[in-house]
């Protein structure tokens, strides 16, 4: 009977462990998705604010012949930054930050903010930390829960 007990119970926390690591890699996979398609789609950013920087530029040279073009390119970098906003988090301050870099390039002179990329390289930078992160998260999902109960050591005073 004993040895019976000792079989269900083991049966029990196998079943149990295997459903949280059925559970743990579903939450990877989606969450890697979710990274590919955040990096897809600030690639995908940086190519329409390139594009739309040609076109204004050909626009104020004939405005005519370039409304069109302008409204499309302006159209498709609001499409894409706004698909990136909606998977950016907005309680996280490198995803708040993220997401007010990306604004910038579409508040102020886009001339002025292309210029020398130095600012398509701070946005790519943060864009970088932002994804490393959640590679991070993805890669070690307890860690998170881990830093919330415990302090780091370098942390604690």
């Amino acid at each position: 009977m004993g040895t019976f007990i000792a079989l269900v119970a083991a049966i029990g926390v196998g079943t149990i462990v295997a459903a949280l690591v059925g559970h743990l890699t579903a939450i990877s996979n989606d969450r890697q998705a979710w990274i590919n398609a955040l990096r897809d789609d600030l690639a995908e950013f940086f190519k329409a604010l390139e594009r739309l920087n040609y076109v204004v530029s050909d626009y104020l040279k004939d405005s005519v012949q370039n409304e069109e073009k302008k409204r499309e390119a302006r159209v498709a970098l609001l499409f894409v930054y706004e698909r990136i906003r909606l998977r950016l988090n907005r309680v996280e301050d490198m995803h708040i930050q993220l997401g007010s870099k990306l604004r910038e390039f579409l508040d102020n002179p886009l001339g002025e903010m292309l210029a020398d990329r130095k600012k398509v390289d701070e946005v790519v930078d943060l864009a970088q930390s932002v994804l490393k992160h959640e590679w991070e998260a993805t890669k070690y999902p307890w860690k998170g829960y881990w830093n919330r109960g415990h302090s780091h050591p370098k942390n604690s005073n």
